[in-house]
């Protein structure tokens, strides 16, 4: 089991964008929730998409000449306006020709430094809108904690479980119950597909344009000298890139809609209260809170989420026989990398101080 949808960076290395695949690799390790999540990109700044509302109804047998019940799936076709980021870099040409002279053998220059840590700090930026939405960037778009409210109904308590099935899959939350204050996260589950969860690139030129700067120019500018006060004339290299991202869920990126989502549910609560960490069985009950046929891909959690799953595994215990000398150890359960086949992905991007959120 696991992610079977292209993610940006594969989508830009068969389109040849090599800039971007690039500084995308540079990132893996600070954005591993966008370098994980499967994509689809788009020309322009918005797209239509179909969203799955009912099924046919079933077919039945039939006496021989009895004519056919006609029925169809109901699709909702929707339009989603993407968000725009950009970014704008200026370096001072002294100092940047001084680090060139100084560091040739680098292999890449002091303008592709300062431009791969611009694009990753982009990146980490679009990240965090993906899981906090707009009540972390009021001009981004709806993240999956927003998509997934703790409200009464659309909560299942974890302290007293029911079964998800009983109302047909549609609470996407589940409340782990921990009430520390400020020591709250978070735990997602996303079942990837077209029709289910996935991250949309665009822009007038696609991904291949998708945050690219433009080719630099030098600049003259007055500014102030920041060791003396005084305000100087001084060259810069300057450059800027934008792009278009949403988040594209059962197709659509709307807080309300008609009809309920089956592809990202939510662990609230996640605290170090007793009890109110990630367990096995927690992990188990978000598993199970997705229809039997639509499984997730992925999960996503802090680290402090995993190493809690990993210290809720019971100790393993073995034999040591030194030459007839009997004894024995406990051994430490390594960090999980899955939950039953399904990928964990950590990212330190989803916190450990969110608030406690009390279903309303």
């Amino acid at each position: 089991m696991g992610n079977t949808y292209p993610t940006a960076a594969e989508i830009a290395q068969v389109s040849g964008t090599r800039f971007f695949e690039g500084l995308v690799d540079l990132s893996r390790t600070d954005v591993p929730i966008f370098n994980h999540f499967a994509t689809r990109t788009v020309t322009g700044t918005r797209f239509k998409t179909l969203a799955l509302g009912t099924l046919p109804s079933e077919p039945t047998f039939l006496n021989l000449n009895e004519g056919y019940t006609a029925s169809k799936t109901l699709f909702t076709l929707g339009e989603m306006g993407l968000c725009r980021i950009g970014r704008s870099i200026k370096v001072q040409l002294s100092s940047m020709r001084l680090w060139d002279s100084e560091n040739a053998v680098a292999g890449f220059s002091y303008w592709d430094l300062q431009a791969a840590e611009a694009f990753k700090v982009a990146l980490m930026h679009i990240e965090k809108v993906m899981i906090y939405g707009t009540a972390y960037d009021p001009k981004g778009f709806p993240g999956m904690k927003q998509l997934t409210p703790a409200l009464i109904s659309n909560t299942l308590t974890y302290a007293t479980p029911t079964a998800p099935e009983d109302d047909f899959y549609v609470r996407s939350f589940i409340n782990a119950g921990g009430t520390t204050a400020s020591t709250a996260s978070s735990i997602y589950a996303v079942k990837y597909g077209p029709l289910d969860a996935t991250m949309v690139l665009g822009g007038p030129n696609g991904i291949s344009g998708f945050l690219n700067l433009e080719t630099p120019r030098d600049v003259v500018q007055d500014v102030v000298d920041p060791v003396d006060g005084i305000t100087k004339t001084d060259e810069f290299r300057y450059s800027s890139g934008e792009g278009y991202v949403g988040l594209s869920v059962a197709g659509s990126n709307e807080t309300t809609r008609g009809y309920a989502q089956q592809c990202i549910r939510r662990v609230g609560n996640v605290t170090n209260d007793s009890g109110k960490g990630c367990t096995e069985a927690l992990l188990d009950y978000l598993y199970e809170s997705f229809p039997a046929n639509k499984k997730p891909d992925v999960f996503f959690m802090s680290q402090r989420s995993l190493r809690q799953y990993r210290n809720s595994k019971p100790v393993a215990s073995i034999v040591i026989n030194d030459g007839g000398t009997v004894s024995s150890a406990t051994v430490t359960q390594p960090l999980a990398d899955n939950h039953r086949g399904v990928p964990i992905i950590v990212s330190d991007n989803i916190l450990n101080t969110d608030a406690i959120e009390v279903p309303a």
